[in-house]
This record gives structure tokens, C-alpha cells and sequence, in this order.
């Protein structure tokens, strides 16, 4: 039986990785785009703790790496920091509301795009400030937005969801 949530857990994976290339760049709004790989690292991290958070988000970073142009690791570390995060607030937060989930969501997204940009643009620091008010803070607020149905949708697929004490149960 575990092996089927895994085999799911690889399918959304992969749909993640083929949506984020295609089908998000047409939904953009000025360049922005939800980052729906980060929404399942934190959407890991929520579930199974900070550890497999920060593994889930190495992983997928390093295969959202592997289609870019970027640094190899780049999303990699911005990704396991941002999960790692994720999985360590959430444990002193209500888990009862979708909005702290949000929140949640939210400042891992920021957080992952002040490391990534802060790396990115190393050579020229005077130009990150800019681009986290450009594409940094706008594009954490669009994957905090549009990320509860992938999140939603995750549940339903891989039979899980979320319970209050934010432990996760199998259901069917």
C-alpha cells in the first residue's frame, strides 16, 4: 500500500514539474508565477516535519535546477531552507485555519525568494532589493493564493489530509 502513495506522490511530482513549465508560464501575471514545487515542499513539511520539508525541497529543488538556467543547487538550498522553515514554525502555530496555513505558505515563499535572489544576484547586490519587490514578494503572494486548491488536491490524491493537532490521517 505505501508504495501507491509513493507512485502518486512521483506522478504529482512530475505534474508539478511539467506544469511549472508550461501551463503556469501562461497564467503569470507580469512575469509572476506561483511556485507550485514550493507548495508541495511546504505542503511536506506541514505534514511530515521539518526534515522531510528540507529533504522534499532539495529534491524538487534540484530537479526544478535541472531544467533551469540557473545554478546548479540554487532552488535546491532556497527550497530545503524554505521547508526546513516551514516545518519549524508550523509546530508552535494553530493548525486549525487555512489562513495560517496561508501564512505559512507565504513566508516560506518570501524566504525562499530573499535566498535564491540574495545568491542570484550575488555580483550585484543593489539590484536584489529591486527584483524582491519586483518578482520576490509578489510571487510569494501568488503561490500562497493559488496554491490551497494544489494543496487540496495533494490531499485528495495521496489520501491524506490534515487533521487539527496537524497530524496527518489516511482516509479514503
Amino acid at each position: 500500500m505505501r508504495w501507491k502513495v509513493i507512485a502518486a506522490a512521483l506522478a504529482v511530482v512530475v505534474a508539478a514539474l511539467a506544469l511549472h513549465t508550461t501551463v503556469l508560464e501562461r497564467i503569470s501575471i507580469a512575469g509572476v508565477k506561483p511556485d507550485l514545487l514550493l507548495a508541495i515542499v511546504v505542503y511536506v513539511s506541514l505534514l511530515m516535519g521539518p526534515v522531510y520539508g528540507t529533504a522534499a525541497g532539495f529534491a524538487l529543488g534540484l530537479a526544478q535546477d535541472a531544467q533551469s538556467h540557473h545554478l546548479l543547487g540554487l532552488n535546491a538550498m532556497a527550497k530545503a531552507i524554505a521547508g526546513f522553515a516551514a516545518g519549524h514554525v508550523w509546530e508552535g502555530l494553530a493548525k486549525e485555519s487555512p489562513l495560517t496555513q496561508m501564512a505559512v505558505l507565504f513566508g516560506s515563499a518570501v524566504l525562499h525568494n530573499l535566498v535564491f535572489l540574495t545568491v542570484y544576484t550575488w555580483a550585484q547586490m543593489g539590484t536584489m532589493p529591486g527584483l524582491m519587490i519586483r518578482f520576490g514578494l509578489p510571487g510569494a503572494l501568488y503561490t500562497a493564493v493559488a496554491s490551497p486548491l494544489l494543496l487540496a488536491l495533494l490531499q485528495r490524491v495521496l489520501h491524506y489530509r490534515m487533521a487539527f493537532n496537524g497530524a496527518p490521517r489516511r482516509y479514503r
